[in-house]
């Protein structure tokens, strides 16, 4: 907020976004660098030795590897964001509304609308933590029945 204000910059979706990717990068960093630590250097290597373009083993040798990781760290930024409602207050213009401050303006009055949107959010995250829980354990069974 103090930079875009020395800066004399309007506040609005923009400066919401540029915020939100600013406190959530270390988040990703954090998750990521461990798995690029982890990765071993001659498999890009081989693939390069091997005829691939630098952008090709990339995408198809160190991408798939460090998955983990990048999708960890997508979680837990989106998490982050999602949940941030000082970040998003402070540096959003008129007419701008992400889903903390519309549940902070709606919590001020009784509302059922809050609740649904509640209910909505706990059943999708419930869902979703089923679904990566029991995927591979699923997967696992489909392997053995096939063998």
């Amino acid at each position: 907020m103090l930079l875009y204000t020395s800066l004399n910059i309007e506040k609005g979706y923009m400066t919401m976004l540029i915020a939100h990717i600013a406190f959530s990068t270390p988040y990703v960093i954090l998750t990521v660098l461990p798995r690029l630590r982890r990765l071993d250097p001659d498999l890009a290597e081989a693939a390069l030795d091997l005829g691939c373009r630098p952008m090709s083993a990339l995408v198809k040798i160190i991408v798939p590897l460090i998955m983990p990781g990048i999708i960890s760290g997508a979680l837990i930024a989106f998490t982050m964001s999602f949940d941030d409602f000082v970040i998003s207050y402070f540096v959003t213009g008129n007419g701008v509304k992400n889903i903390s401050i519309l549940v902070y303006t709606m919590s001020k009055r009784i509302n059922p609308t809050i609740n649904a949107l509640s209910t909505i959010l706990v059943v999708m995250i419930t869902v979703i933590l089923l679904i990566v829980n029991l995927y591979p354990i699923l997967k696992k069974g489909q392997s053995k029945v096939m063998e």
